[in-house]
């Protein structure tokens, strides 16, 4: 039997203070010249001295502060805190085989998140999908007008404390350990989610990259699937297998391998535009429209985009789990993913002790049978194929968009950027004494 429980601190990237130390709104210029007013640049000479960096064009005009870009910390502001609990119990079947079973439970805390202090408050609600929006007046194509509180600053930018996620992982196994052959066999399932995740640090990810049904300052309590963002973390795989296993055989050769099965990385439908007026693209949650009820007003072409809807509907179960509302934070998730490696040793004695190994190593054994098997391919998290509805424009009459249906939303694209998965061969020379 074993445990543990542990209160572990954890930290957020320091780019976080250069931010706020370089978004002050006091300590930037602006300087626009054109044509023959451009000045020659010496980038030695500013390397060499910051005050001849220019200031003025060359036939005149002078730099002017642009409107300021804020960040800073809120005052109760807090390093994140994790706590972790683990329980585990292992038994013996016979000599050589056992069995154990483990769990594991983190909950995290006053993890970082942004919210923008300059937005306007909620002005009014979209028809149909009743989306809330935060500009004063939207253009008749889609576009928002002024969102901001005060039209002397841009954005805003607090970091606050009140990013939270929670983690249960359950694992079985089983390990028989013998002479000539060994073998280990394990399954996890893991339920991990959160109210935001990031892929980078800058002060903006955590409202475009988080999306939300409408606020994207506002994460709701933990379970509140519906208006805040909770849900499953971008980074989470409910199940995972892993089949490991080494042979000695006769004239020192051995032959390893471990096996994984894993779920895919999960992803949100959004809306190709900003419907919520906040003037962040691309991260708004999708409302997902019936098509046999939704009023033809919602599409920009009703019967071509009303087809390529039900499409959807009926090769994507995340969108029919999210009929007639907007849908859930990361509600579809890609294809389950599957990797073999091998590995061949032979080991050579030389003098008394002295030996060496030829050692070659098989990475993605399956791809090397078929190089359509076990690649890395599904919807990224970020990109055109996860927009569902594209913004097509606005009646100011019934507060009203409408939308197109995007024919390439969910098309599964390579999602590995220097093909890591394909099927590749090392060979290794390895000396002990």
């Amino acid at each position: 039997i074993r445990g543990g429980l542990g209160l572990f601190f954890g930290r957020f990237p320091s780019v976080l203070y250069s931010n706020s130390l370089l978004n002050t709104g006091a300590n930037q210029l602006s300087l626009r010249c054109d044509g023959a007013e451009v000045p020659m640049p010496d980038y030695q000479q500013y390397a060499a001295d910051l005050t001849s960096i220019p200031t003025g064009c060359a036939g005149g005009g002078a730099a002017s502060p642009p409107i300021p870009d804020i960040n800073l910390f809120a005052d109760d502001f807090e390093y994140p805190r994790t706590w972790k609990a683990s329980a585990g119990f292992e038994q013996a079947l016979t000599d050589n085989l056992k069995v154990s079973f483990d769990y594991l439970f983190s909950s995290t805390n006053n993890n970082f998140y942004v919210v923008d202090r300059n937005l306007l408050p909620e002005q009014f609600k979209s028809g149909i999908e009743n989306r809330p929006v935060f500009a004063d007046g939207i253009s008749s194509s889609g576009f928002a007008f002024s969102n901001k509180r005060s039209s002397n600053f841009d954005n805003v930018l607090e970091h606050v404390s009140t990013s939270e996620a929670r983690t249960h992982q359950f694992t079985v196994g089983l390990e028989q350990r013998g002479r000539a052959f060994s073998w280990q066999l394990g399954y996890t399932y893991t339920s991990s989610k959160d109210n935001a995740s990031y892929s980078c640090c800058i002060s903006s990810t955590a409202i475009f990259e988080t999306p939300s049904a409408g606020n994207s300052n506002f994460l709701g309590d933990r379970g509140d699937e519906l208006n805040g963002t909770w849900g499953p973390s971008d980074f989470s795989r409910p199940h995972t297998i892993v089949l490991s296993g080494i042979a000695n055989l006769p004239y020192d050769f051995s032959i390893s391998g471990i096996w994984r099965v894993f779920s895919g990385r999960p992803w949100t439908p959004v809306v190709d535009g900003d419907a919520n007026g906040d003037r962040g693209f691309s991260n708004d949650r999708a409302f997902i429209p019936d098509p046999d009820n939704t009023p033809d007003a919602f599409f920009d072409n009703p019967a071509a985009d009303k087809a390529t809807l039900r499409n959807h509907l009926q090769n994507f179960e995340c969108l029919r789990e999210n009929l007639g509302r907007i849908t859930t934070r990361n509600s579809c998730r890609n294809d389950v993913f599957t990797n073999l490696d091998i590995r061949l040793r032979k080991r050579f004695r030389t003098y008394r002790n002295h030996g060496f190994e030829i050692i070659l190593d098989f990475f993605n054994v399956l791809n090397f049978i078929n190089s359509d098997w076990s690649k890395n391919i599904g919807v990224p998290q970020f990109g055109d194929e996860r927009e569902l509805l594209e913004l097509e424009g606005y009646d100011s009459a019934t507060n009203q968009y409408s939308y197109s249906v995007n024919p390439s939303f969910g098309t599964e694209v390579d999602l590995t950027r220097f093909r890591t998965d394909q099927g590749s061969l090392q060979i290794g020379i390895k000396y002990d004494f």
